[in-house]
């Protein structure tokens, strides 16, 4: 048994220092770059939802957004102290064209989707939480997430689960 920790013991300081010899062998460029997630998928759920070169209402037009446009948010996010604190988010288009957006008009971190039935909205997935809204066939909304055949989305002025 004592034979068998000790072999054990080699081995790994074996790996060990063979390891350490390729790492000071390599050079900083063949070393991995790891690099944070900064591209998020995310949805426009205002139609001609404004995009701004500022993150201000007073910023220049530089594009609309269609209602379900699939925009990339690139993670980061800007207060307008001017226009009572509102968020602006930093996006991508389709067509590469880069600005800002009031948080109200986009979903971040999530995907397009088309409703096919009407729909009952939920304020939990419970099914005594049920409100007397509905999602209409054909309403365009933004899936955040599902889990247990529920679904959490956004629509323009609503959120199922």
């Amino acid at each position: 048994m004592y034979l068998v920790k000790i072999c054990t013991f080699l081995f790994f300081a074996f790996l060990l220092a063979c390891n350490e010899n390729q790492n000071e062998t390599k050079t900083s460029e063949e070393s991995p770059v790891v690099q944070e997630k900064t591209e998020f998928p995310s949805v426009c759920i205002w139609d001609k939802g404004t995009l701004r070169a500022e993150p201000k209402s007073s910023g220049k037009w530089l594009s609309s957004m269609a209602l379900g446009e699939k925009v990339i948010w690139t993670g980061t996010e800007s207060i307008d102290s001017t226009d009572k604190n509102r968020k602006y988010y930093k996006l991508k288009l389709s067509d590469g064209s880069e600005g800002w957006a009031s948080e109200y008009v986009i979903v971040t971190n999530a995907q397009p989707a088309v409703v096919i039935n009407k729909t009952s909205v939920y304020n939990r997935p419970d099914l005594l939480t049920v409100t007397d809204t509905e999602f209409e066939e054909m309403d365009i909304i933004a899936v955040v997430s599902s889990e247990d055949n529920w679904i959490e989305a956004v629509g323009k002025e609503l959120s199922l689960i």
